[in-house]
């Protein structure tokens, strides 16, 4: 199997797919199959089994991130997901075709993009930044006294 750079100077002609060994089968019947898998796609399809060959997705690059709490940074109170993925045996050519998936981490339900839709989202999160540096300027100037300020004072009823 051809391991592929991905930071390698592009060929002139652009790979788009290979040829990869599959394993497909339950256990103890699992078969070695070979199937055209794109260049993008980071799966070992060897060691991620699929029943039937109609199972096999192809995942690509992608990201993520998680907001914490400033009461318990030790846990995630939000995530998001975004990869690269195709489902070549889906009826619907859109899932076929290679396309943005963002998923939550929690819920069941993923979006999945059109090339558009991930433009529009990319354009709406570099606004989301801009908005998240510009409150946090703000928050700053607004803490520049915070430690002259006296401790609250906390009493308890009886």
């Amino acid at each position: 199997m051809t391991v592929v750079d991905e930071h390698a100077t592009a060929p002139a002609t652009p790979v788009t797919s290979r040829l990869v060994p599959a394993s497909i089968g339950r256990p103890g019947r699992v078969q070695t199959v070979h199937l055209a898998c794109p260049a993008w796609c980071h799966v070992d399809h060897v060691e991620v089994r699929e029943v039937a060959v109609e199972d096999v997705t192809h995942y690509g690059p992608g990201g993520g991130l998680q907001v914490p709490d400033m009461s318990d940074d030790s846990a995630a109170v939000l995530e998001w997901y975004v990869n690269l993925i195709s489902d070549p045996a889906s009826a619907d050519p859109r899932m076929r075709a290679a396309h943005l998936v963002v998923a939550d981490g929690a819920s069941a339900n993923d979006a999945h993009l059109t090339e558009a839709q991930g433009e529009e989202l990319a354009d709406q999160l570099e606004r989301l930044a801009a908005d998240i540096r510009a409150a946090l300027a703000v928050c700053r100037m607004a803490n520049v006294d915070l430690p002259k300020l006296p401790a609250p004072i906390i009493t308890t009823e009886i």
